[in-house]
């Protein structure tokens, strides 16, 4: 690709991991809250508590669907153009978070508990960087091409 640099790949890389960022945060507070409602309203079982530590991801998984279908509707919600690509970048992050819930489910149930554990602590880091290095480079080739920007 002509033209492209490493600050053009940091812009890029930036862009996904800080929106991306955001909503991990908030949900692991809406996964606190809950946890803590949990446990003062329910008995807390072994398949109780896998079921919950595997759904974690869920509300980040419905957070970027909503990014994505509201923002390929309007763009008001967020500050960057209208563009397919924003669209595309949404959605591979809420694959990605159904990815590590389907994962965290079948090893919950089918494999011992530290196995399950371990899947449920190095799934989601080694993912999300993976998918926010690839999401980078998918942006910068979008933006060389004409009539998309990002």
């Amino acid at each position: 690709m002509k033209g492209v640099t490493l600050r053009d790949f940091i812009y890029a890389f930036w862009a996904v991991f800080w929106r991306s960022a955001i909503i991990l945060i908030v949900n692991a507070l809406i996964l606190h809250g809950a946890a803590q409602l949990m446990h003062l309203l329910f008995l807390q079982t072994d398949t109780s508590i896998k079921i919950r530590l595997s759904l974690s991801h869920l509300p980040a998984a419905v957070f970027f669907t909503l990014l994505a279908l509201r923002h390929s509707a309007s763009g008001t919600l967020t500050t960057q153009n209208l563009s397919p690509a924003w669209r595309h970048v949404y959605l591979a992050l809420a694959g990605a978070c159904a990815l590590i819930i389907i994962a965290k489910m079948g090893a919950a149930f089918s494999f011992p508990t530290e196995t399950w554990i371990m899947t449920g602590m190095l799934l989601p880091p080694f993912l999300f960087l993976v998918l926010w290095l690839a999401l980078a480079i998918y942006l910068m080739r979008s933006r060389q091409k004409p009539g998309t920007t990002m």
